[in-house]
């Protein structure tokens, strides 16, 4: 599968706050993978494969961090029957939609914010697909936090995906991860990890395991 090389849209309005940008996109696209600011539905889909080559996923319990529209979660349903999903998301009209989208899956879609996220349970894989690139205060220590609570609430392992600092072409506004710091970084976390920088040339998949 080939991207374009831009395959994520710069926001419209890169200098507001992440809640305002995606929720003028969503009043504008609606369900549709832009809403989410991607490019196109197979980079999104590509990535989701990645993600979910983590493991045995079918009879698992998942929780989606920055679920969007829900597109993880249809997503899921095509490959398999899971036990449990729980999406959430900052942003109010992103929850809005996916409750309209799945109408009997209502209890499945919340609006949080992952750090405030207070939750007993653990879930088997916790996934953040394209959720780093839009922080904009303290960057690498705010995404280390939120690894760390995804790491938290799972049983087996995590998984996200970034954009990278190796990119040769970057574009103005949006946050690049450097992946061997943030490797390093987690070491405490766990030493179990697989490091994917081969699927595209600005990004990359790192899975995480207990």
């Amino acid at each position: 599968m080939e991207f374009n090389k831009n395959e994520i849209n710069s926001l419209e309005s890169f200098n507001e706050k992440p809640i305002e940008n995606f929720t003028k996109l969503a009043n504008k696209h609606g369900l549709s993978y832009k809403s989410v600011n991607w490019g196109s539905k197979e980079s999104q889909d590509k990535r989701f494969e990645n993600l979910l080559s983590i493991g045995e996923i079918k009879n698992s319990s998942i929780l989606d961090v920055g679920c969007g529209i829900g597109d993880l979660y249809s997503y899921l349903t095509k490959i398999g029957k899971i036990k449990f999903y729980k999406g959430i998301d900052m942003t109010p009209k992103m929850i809005e939609l996916s409750k309209k989208r799945f109408k009997i899956d209502q209890g499945k879609f919340e609006c949080k914010d992952i750090l405030s996220y207070d939750c007993d349970e653990q879930y088997d894989w916790v996934f953040a697909s394209g959720i780093f690139y839009m922080i904009k205060d303290n960057q690498f220590e705010t995404s280390l936090k939120i690894i760390k609570k995804m790491f938290e609430l799972s049983k087996k392992g995590i998984a996200f995906n970034s954009l990278s600092s190796w990119a040769i072409d970057k574009e103005r506004g949006e946050y690049y991860i450097d992946p061997l710091k943030l490797i390093e970084a987690m070491r405490p976390l766990s030493t179990k990890i697989k490091f994917y920088h081969n699927y595209h040339h600005s990004d990359f998949t790192i899975h995480l395991y207990k």
